[in-house]
């Protein structure tokens, strides 16, 4: 049976494999870590389907920048949503994809640790 889901394991560049997907999904169930991954998805103009775990950290709006679902049903009648109703996905990863542009990029980044270190000298 065809599902559409191929496991790659490492790979040279992770930009094609974004590029070739209509969704990126997190079902990230335990904390810890960084969320870069959903971070890179995001820009790479990707819609993302994740847990309320899987996006710890950064500010992301549900059903705006991203679609959070905790139980397997929410989260498979999320990923059914997002791959049927193209408009309403398109518009989330461009609203993901301008969030983390403006929030997440490395000069942005850069200027929020020079604050913070000029805070508390």
């Amino acid at each position: 049976m065809e599902t559409g889901i191929e496991v790659t394991g490492c790979v040279p560049d992770i930009r094609e494999y974004y590029a070739e997907c209509d969704l990126y999904i997190a079902p990230i169930r335990i904390g810890g870590g960084t969320r870069l991954k959903i971070v890179e998805a995001m820009a790479m103009g990707k819609p993302v389907v994740s847990t309320t775990i899987g996006t710890q950290g950064p500010d992301f709006q549900d059903q705006k920048h991203i679609v959070l679902a905790d139980s397997p049903n929410q989260f498979a009648l999320a990923i059914k949503t997002m791959l049927s109703d193209r408009t309403r996905s398109a518009k989330i990863a461009e609203s993901g994809k301008k969030f983390v542009l403006d929030n997440y990029t490395w000069k942005n980044l850069g200027q929020q640790v020079d604050q913070f270190y000029r805070s508390i000298v």
